[in-house]
């Protein structure tokens, strides 16, 4: 049985998927649930989206199942916020949900970025 590819390489997949369709993205970061939580297999995926061209309309979580066709072989969350919104969140004035803290940041491609 081959092994599917680990959660870390999967969210760094989904980022730059994520860089390339939407140029007006700024900044993506991985969120976590604690290290424990993090190894359960069912724990998904969640992406902070920083998007200068989304409406301000605070946390709302997008939950995808799996789509193992296209290599994502783990549940994801996606959470898109304005600028001003995810200063918000630096600040504490606006909380993640679930306890989920911000982890590392991913890399726009070079190839994602404006000329």
């Amino acid at each position: 049985m081959v092994q599917p590819p680990s959660k870390a390489m999967v969210a760094k997949r989904l980022a730059e998927a994520h860089y390339a369709i939407d140029p007006e993205i700024e900044l993506i970061i991985g969120l976590t649930a604690g290290a424990k939580r993090e190894r359960v297999s069912d724990e998904p995926i969640k992406l902070l989206e920083v998007n200068r061209s989304t409406v301000p309309s605070g946390i709302h979580p997008l939950f995808f199942g799996p789509h193992r066709d296209s290599g994502i072989a783990y549940p994801s969350v996606i959470i898109m916020v304005t600028p001003d919104e995810y200063e918000d969140i630096l600040k504490k004035r606006t909380k993640l949900p679930n306890r989920w803290q911000m982890g590392s940041k991913f890399a726009k491609p070079v190839s994602a970025t404006r000329s």
